[in-house]
């Protein structure tokens, strides 16, 4: 290959570091701290990589900028239509590629306007490549190679794990894409977005659609996402009102506990499991991601069912619709009608919970007058939340707590104000609906921060908490309560703990609604690893079970 004249080479030296230069300013400007550190060094990394095979560098840095131009116009784009930004399985999952131009314009035009020009200078590489000549050393190349990856490990250990939170976050969209490929290959070599086992033929398969026809109109349901809410009673040293306790027992006076699959946070996981049937766990790195990436997938969910029982499905949101790009996952699974924070007229987003069971009632009563369908509504509740720091309406006087620190003071005092907008929406059903039947199911979608402390933890890095708490650490039990009004459900299970992915079948159970293949598949998988599903002691169980799903169609992975 003929060498490029010194002036040549000297000018597309000064060129690629002219881009270099701004690419970097770009990446300290738009990422957050140590991430701008962490993206900076993979993306010379990949600019050393390619120069070593190019040899040239202007071509080498064009690329590299036209790569990060596009990765930061997508992960723009994606933010504003879904409130997720770009991950590495966004490439390999069709249901992704959807890029509606003529909206992206109206509402995004600078964001085209990168992504043409990022596109443009990738179809116009080949012919820089052919008029660049060989003007950088591969020994060179591969020192900058080994060290920019060498710091780009160092800096991805000292940024830590990605937060729960971080894939909705507009700073971080080149770190967070990097990061995000270790989950990817992981799915990818494994074939699926989940944990399976080999396939067992066509005798294996699960009954697809279930044989529903109740000989009466089967109750209503109502099921109550209780936002960080989990009974005190377990934690010794606590000086609250005893009456508490009442907030959780069921219909047979226990309480009955529910094992989740996160600490502090992250909500969402929850909501899968339990409308599901499946736990998050088996998802390995993609974990966090499960709404986004199977929306559309699962044909057998509790609300999907339910629909084909003839119930009409609401749910009532506390957030936007859009929050962690959930409402397509949401819609996918039969809840297509969405109360959220602005349908509710919400001031803000953590609202008493007698703001949001009052709207329910106004649904309730709404659909019980133009309806002789069954109810199912999906309201999740937020006075529990978290900061606990904060005493939020302070002008309810409540019993609370005393001697039990101040952030257990408030979570407690918040609890009884729980327990009494519960008892006000219970009171409320029966005196307004007086000849319906309504199946209650409460659960508490993770244990507070407030209860850090009494696992070993100062800090409020929920992260680091999950990453280091065991899988059947009491840290991730909360209670499910199911109560019933104008009709005597039959007996609960008599399990110790519950994993949140068969309450759905608990549910069918206690509704007396007939349940599909599946669903009786999870009752059968209940009773096998007496009430685990995430830590059962049988994990091929498990994953045979998760392989039915699969072979039958009911649940899509790939």
């Amino acid at each position: 290959m003929k060498n490029a004249s010194p002036s040549a080479s000297r000018r597309a030296r000064i060129a690629s570091a002219a881009l270099l230069v701004v690419l970097g300013l770009y990446i300290a400007g738009t990422e957050g701290h140590l991430t701008n550190l962490h993206a900076g060094a993979v993306s010379g990394a990949i600019a050393a990589g390619i120069a070593f095979f190019s040899r040239r560098a202007l071509f080498s840095a064009s690329a590299i900028c036209a790569l990060i131009a596009l990765v930061a116009a997508i992960a723009h784009v994606k933010r504003e239509r879904s409130d997720f930004i770009l991950h590495a399985w966004d490439i390999f999952d069709r249901a992704q590629w959807g890029f509606p131009v003529g909206e992206i314009a109206g509402a995004q035009p600078l964001a085209l306007i990168v992504l043409a020009l990022a596109l443009l200078t990738l179809t116009a590489l080949p012919m820089l490549w052919r008029h660049e000549r060989a003007n950088v050393s591969r020994r060179y190349c591969a020192g900058a190679f080994f060290i920019f990856a060498g710091l780009g490990a160092v800096f991805a250990d000292l940024k830590g794990e990605p937060r729960h939170m971080q894939y909705t976050w507009a700073d971080r969209n080149l770190s967070s894409f990097y990061s995000s490929w270790p989950a990817t290959i992981e799915s990818l070599r494994r074939g699926f977005l989940f944990d399976v086992g080999q396939s067992q033929g066509a005798r294996a398969r699960l009954e697809r659609a279930p044989v529903c026809a109740p000989s009466d109109k089967p109750p209503h349901i109502v099921l109550i996402h209780q936002e960080s809410v989990t009974p005190p009673m377990p934690f010794r040293g606590l000086d609250y009102d005893p009456k508490l306790a009442e907030f959780f027992q069921s219909h047979d006076g226990r309480v009955h506990k529910l094992r989740v699959e996160t600490y502090g946070g992250g909500s969402w996981l929850t909501e899968f499991s339990v409308l599901t049937g499946m736990a998050s766990r088996y998802f390995g790195g993609m974990q966090h991601f499960v709404q986004i990436y199977m929306a559309g997938r699962i044909d057998d969910s509790l609300t999907a069912v339910l629909a084909r029982c003839n119930y009409r499905n609401v749910m009532f949101y506390p957030y936007m619709k859009g929050f962690f790009g959930s409402t397509r996952f949401f819609e996918s699974i039969g809840l297509k009608e969405i109360f959220d924070l602005k349908a509710q007229r919400a001031p803000t987003s953590m609202e008493q919970d007698r703001f949001y069971y009052s709207n329910a009632l106004e649904e309730i009563a709404r659909h019980t007058q133009s309806s002789q369908k069954p109810l199912f509504v999906f309201l999740q509740t937020m006075a529990a939340h978290w900061p606990y720091d904060v005493t939020y309406w302070p002008e309810r006087n409540v019993v609370g707590a005393t001697g039990a620190g101040a952030e257990m003071h408030e979570y407690l005092r918040r609890l009884a104000m729980s327990k009494e907008d519960y008892e006000g929406f219970r009171a409320a059903l029966l005196q307004r609906f007086p000849n319906e039947r309504f199946l209650i199911v409460q659960y508490g979608d993770h244990q507070p921060l407030a209860t850090r402390k009494f696992f070993g933890w100062d800090s409020e890095e929920i992260e680091a908490i999950n990453r280091n708490l065991p899988e059947k650490s009491p840290a991730f039990e909360t209670y499910y309560a199911i109560d019933a009004l104008n009709f005597t459900p039959p007996a609960l299970p008599q399990i110790e703990v519950l994993d949140a992915a068969y309450l759905g079948a608990i549910v069918f159970g206690q509704a007396g609604l007939p349940m599909p293949g599946s669903w009786r598949a999870r009752l059968a998988l209940m009773a096998h690893c007496n009430g685990h599903y995430a830590a059962c002691p049988d994990r091929a169980a498990v994953l045979a079970f998760h392989r039915k799903l699969v072979d039958s169609g009911i649940v899509r992975a790939r």
